[in-house]
This record gives structure tokens, sequence and C-alpha cells, in this order.
């Protein structure tokens, strides 16, 4: 393990200059400062803080609080952030896992304020409603907890990091395959849920923003659903034996149910379905062209690099590692043609 006095001696330094350098403690000459960090980088060293628990075997504590649906979906980002847990875990860092219902963001604020009275370091949290937890957010990092938003980003906070997609892009992704599909005419019907939360707002904004292009593609919804999907099905049977659809934009997880409900009643492979994420009922239902394609986020890798940039953060005292306030994932569409290579 490469240490300050290794550095020290390559650059003919005190071990104290070094150590100041490192630690961004007293006063370094600019010059200086930036000679000892490309060293470090160079020669490999570790930060102080990861030698200290190797050395004292006293962990560092994160936590990542994940919500609860579509549970195939949160199940993937767990299995990323499970995979970048092992890895940490060599450092002495300890990552712990937790999940809250997706539908009671109040029980998110409580579990993040027992959290930050049991002494993690570092905070991850999936918000299942981004507007309510600005202060919680800014009331951490005043106690020096670093805060990684995942998969929806709360923006007007104070969090390092947001890790997740991009839901305008996202939307805009889905307006042209919609187009292109219904070969830029038909009537589509958007549904969204009825709480109205910021991703999925801009999603269905980014869809407009393609299909207005389009003046022989009619718009009509969105029409609101319960967010836990249960009124789901009943509702798409409706929707679809009241209007003569084309399309079915589906900005959130009910996937499964919409698809479901287009068996139900005759239309499946009559109408064009866009979505979201990919679960094996999905696959099989893009596999039986009842749903036309679904767009993925990486939810793996969002998981993995929510626990890697938090680790990166709580080791940067030197200033080593680069800092983004936002790292999107990649938006990739999914159809029957390309559908093995996304399949576990």
């Amino acid at each position: 393990m490469v240490t300050t006095k290794d550095i020290a001696e390559k650059l003919r330094l005190s071990q104290a200059t070094v150590s100041r350098a490192l630690n961004n403690k007293g006063r370094v000459n600019k010059e200086t400062k930036q000679r000892i960090l490309n060293a470090a980088k160079e020669m490999g060293y570790i930060p102080s803080l990861a030698a200290r628990t190797l050395v004292t075997q006293q962990k560092i504590k994160m936590a990542v609080i994940l919500f609860s649906h579509p549970e195939y979906f949160w199940q993937k980002v767990r299995k990323g952030v499970e995979e970048a847990g092992l890895e940490v875990s060599l450092l002495g860092i300890e990552v712990d896992v937790f999940v809250t219902p997706i539908d009671q963001p109040q029980k998110q604020i409580e579990l993040m304020e027992q959290l930050a009275q049991q002494q993690y370091r570092a905070i991850c949290i999936a918000p299942s409603d981004p507007s309510v937890m600005i202060d919680v957010i800014d009331s951490l990092v005043d106690q020096g907890i670093y805060v990684v938003v995942l998969d929806a980003d709360v923006s007007m906070s104070r969090r390092l990091c947001y890790m997740g997609c991009n839901y305008t892009q996202a939307g805009r992704l889905a307006g042209e395959l919609m187009a292109k599909m219904l070969h830029y005419s038909g009537t589509v019907a958007m549904l969204a849920f009825d709480d109205g939360i910021q991703p999925i707002q801009q999603r269905i904004t980014g869809f407009r923003s393609v299909i207005d292009d389009y003046p022989d593609v009619h718009l009509y919804g969105p029409f609101k659903f319960k967010r836990n999907g249960q009124d789901a099905y009943q509702k798409t049977c409706d929707l679809i034996s009241e209007m003569k659809l084309d399309g079915l934009y589906v900005s959130y997880g009910i996937l499964e149910e919409v698809a479901e409900a287009l068996i139900q009643t005759g239309k499946a492979g009559e109408i064009c379905v866009i979505g979201y994420d990919l679960s094996e009922k999905i696959a099989d239902f893009i596999q039986r062209d009842v749903i036309t394609a679904t767009i993925t986020h990486e939810p793996v890798l969002q998981g993995y690099h929510a626990v890697k940039t938090m680790y990166h953060y709580i080791l940067d005292s030197a200033g080593v590692y680069s800092k983004s306030s936002i790292l999107y994932t990649k938006l990739e569409a999914v159809f029957k043609e390309n559908l093995l290579y996304y399949l576990d």
C-alpha cells in the first residue's frame, strides 16, 4: 500500500506537506499541491480513511434506500448495489440496503433521519416523491453526510450527485418510436399515475414534444391510474373499449397490466404499445407481439455506480476523484429481435 511517506520521498518533500495536501488541511503552495495529487494518482495512493479502516477494522457505513414497486426493476437495482457493495467491503465499507413502500414517502424521510443517528457516513436514496425530500437531504448534508440520489432527482436539494435516467429524453425516445411505428398517423392515449411526480411529468413532456411535430398523430390524456397499478388492468380494458386507439404510451411501470388488458379485449397486436423497463413477463409479451417495444435505462448499473460514487466521495478528501452532479444511464429500446441480449 502506497503511503504519504512514499509520495514524500518520491517528490523530496516533507511527509507533513504531503499529508496537508492530500487531506486539504493547512497551507500548501498550489503548484506543490498539484504535484502531490498527480503523484498520488500515478502511485495508486489509497486515501487515509480507507487505510485506517483496513488497519483498525472499523467499518464505514453506507445506506441505500430503495422502494418496492415495480419489484422486477428494483431487484435489478439492488443487484448492482450488492455487486458494488462486495467490492467496497474489501476497503472497510459496509453497505446496507433498505426498502420502503412506494406510496409512503414519509417512511423514507423517517428512515433517513434514523440512519443519520446511527453513524452512517453516506446515504443513497431513490425518492418515491422527490418534492418532499429537499429539507431532509439538506439537513443530512449539513451534518456532513454524503447524499446521492438514485432514479429520480431532487435537483433543488444540495445532494452531491444524481444517478439515473434522463426522463425527458426517455419520453422523447418513446415519442420517436411511437411516431415511426404508426407511420406518423393515428390516435394515441398516454397513461400516467395520479401523483404527478416530476419524472413522469418529464416523460410526458418529452413524449409530447416529439409527437407535436406530427399533426396526423392525435394525443389523448394522460389518463390517470393508481401508482401501484391496482386499477391499471380494468381501466385499460375500459379505455380500449371506449376509444379507437392505434397506440398506447405507458409512462410508468404498468406494462404487464396493460398487456393483460390488451389480450383480454382482443386487441393484442393491433395497438402499438411503448413503455419502460423489462421483466420476464414483459419479455414474454414482446415475444408474443402484445408489447411493441420497451425502453430500459440500466437499472443494475444505476445501483452499482450509486454505491461507487458514494465511496469516491467519502474517500475524496484529497480531490483525487472527479465529481459530477448528474450521471445519466443509457437509454435503450428493446424489441423482439434484440430482446435476447437483455435477458438475464
